[in-house]
């Protein structure tokens, strides 16, 4: 299924541009429909309309008006007729501003993707997630489980490639087969009775201070940059594999015959390696991930806004960020033998027709709930029930979706929508939402959702794109009490009149 056109627009810092258009190609002029902004992006524009022929633009008709980011405005049309009209945005500021522009009925879409994102995250994902914390064997008092996970015979993290830009000197391809050697002797010693292996324990995690730097390039006050956003799999599964080693000594000590100066040299190895505050990998992690998301926001075809950051957070997510929990959870608790909980949230390249909200949202600095729950605690916040809202053009018509109200575990609601007297709750308490199906052209007609017990339940109706009779879902339960304090998205439109 391919991507509808989103009408995203880049205004470039300091700079203004013309965005969507309406020219009848006549001289006869003629009603034009109201054009809707979205700002799509982090800094505040201004919106007016220009009118004009086809010898030029002589004057506005509506505007200017300010558009906040995440809000929307209507400049109005209805009032005289025109040949072409044209809508101008200005950015005032000194970053690149995204907006949406269109008609406001969502009609004629149009722009296309100049070329496609380097990395698939859909295809990608699929290896990251098998490398993931939630994946790591936990420690215990034999190395085989750890040597089966960093170095499986079958398919080598050390492989991955993802990026033919992104080429490893053969130096640091020698110095990992030689890490896989050293491991797999340390290990046929530690099997063999009576040897003592303390020293050469230790030998090893010295020479391994610093490994992970070589998949670091730049120097420190250049290390954010595209290669080391490809290579963090390779820095975050190093840092994971030292974590693991040093939490294996530390609880073998005395397998190992290490002294207690020896354990104590192996916390603070562990320590420096994630918290240092200029060199940690905390540090580094977060300031490589801020850098590319920023990065992508400033930089990114505005028509792939949506898929460029959804790549980006996942991949920093999945590559990076994911692991930090689990590494803070060790210097925490080197004893701790549980499998690390993966509060990682994977975003899908998006398909079909893209809504400007669900743009900003992934546009924002920080991601919002509920496309990003929150982290409550050390766990994400858990989504506990949907309450779904209908709306009928009159009452022998199929319900249609007109909004939402999403509950989570620590009482966060989040509404979107309109809201009326006829809706229905989904409760999914202990189990959990895995998938979402969606019918609707332009809007949303239907839902089903499928939950872990494998219950399927559905409302609405399931009148999509290419349907032309509506299939009404089963009737509803009574009428759900309307939340309280609801503030519909669209209650905060401004509109623009036409000017004369």
């Amino acid at each position: 299924m391919s991507k509808y056109p989103s009408n995203i627009f880049e205004i470039r810092p300091k700079d203004n541009a013309f965005t969507a258009e309406q020219n009848t190609a006549k001289i006869i002029p003629v009603i034009h429909r109201n054009y809707y902004v979205f700002n799509v992006g982090r800094v505040p524009v201004r919106a007016e309309v220009h009118v004009g022929t086809s010898l030029g633009w002589y004057g506005k008709a509506a505007g200017p008006v300010e558009v906040l980011p995440g809000e929307e405005a209507i400049l109005d049309m209805s009032t005289k007729n025109y040949v072409a009209s044209a809508v101008k945005v200005y950015n005032d500021y000194s970053l690149r501003a995204l907006v949406h522009v269109g008609k406001d009925d969502a009609s004629d879409w149009s722009g296309k993707p100049k070329a496609p994102l380097k990395v698939d995250i859909n295809e990608v994902g699929k290896t990251l997630v098998k490398f993931s914390p939630g994946n790591i064997p936990p420690v215990g008092d034999k190395l085989d489980p750890l040597m089966d996970f960093f170095f499986p015979q079958r398919e080598i993290v050390w492989g991955i490639v993802f990026d033919d830009a992104v080429q490893f000197p053969s130096k640091v391809k020698m110095d990992i087969r030689q890490l896989r050697t050293k491991l797999i002797n340390l290990n046929a010693l530690l099997e063999t009775t009576g040897v003592n292996v303390s020293f050469q324990f230790m030998q090893l995690m010295e020479e391994l201070t610093g490994f992970e730097k070589k998949f670091v390039t730049g120097k420190e006050a250049d290390r954010t940059n595209y290669a080391n956003y490809i290579s963090l799999p390779y820095y975050s599964c190093m840092v994971s594999l030292k974590m693991c080693l040093y939490q294996f000594g530390i609880t073998n000590k005395n397998k190992l015959n290490l002294m207690d100066e020896q354990v104590r040299r192996l916390l603070l190895l562990s320590k420096e390696l994630i918290e240092d505050k200029n060199d940690g990998a905390v540090t580094y992690i977060n300031e490589l991930t801020k850098f590319i998301i920023n990065d992508q926001y400033k930089t990114c075809d505005p028509q792939q806004v949506f898929d460029a950051l959804a790549t980006t957070r996942t991949y920093c997510g999945l590559a990076g960020t994911g692991f930090i929990p689990y590494w803070k959870g060790i210097l925490k608790n080197p004893f701790w033998k549980k499998k690390a909980y993966n509060d990682v949230v994977v975003f899908s390249t998006y398909f079909g027709r893209p809504s400007p909200l669900l743009y900003r949202q992934l546009a924002e600095e920080n991601v919002p709930e509920p496309l990003l729950p929150q982290l409550v605690g050390e766990t994400r916040n858990k989504l506990q029930a949907i309450d779904v809202w209908f709306w009928r053009q009159n009452y022998k018509s199929p319900p249609k979706i007109g909004g939402l109200s999403i509950r989570f575990s620590n009482g966060n609601v989040k509404n979107t929508g309109g809201f009326t007297n006829e809706g229905r709750s989904f409760v999914f308490g202990d189990v959990l939402l895995v998938s979402l199906k969606v019918w609707g052209d332009g809007c949303i007609n239907g839902l089903e959702f499928t939950s872990s017990d494998g219950r399927k339940q559905k409302c609405g109706c399931a009148l999509g794109m290419f349907e032309r009779e509506a299939a009404p879902f089963p009737p509803l339960p009574l009428p759900l009490p309307l939340p309280p304090k609801v503030v519909d998205r669209r209650s905060h439109r401004v509109v623009a009149q036409s000017a004369g």
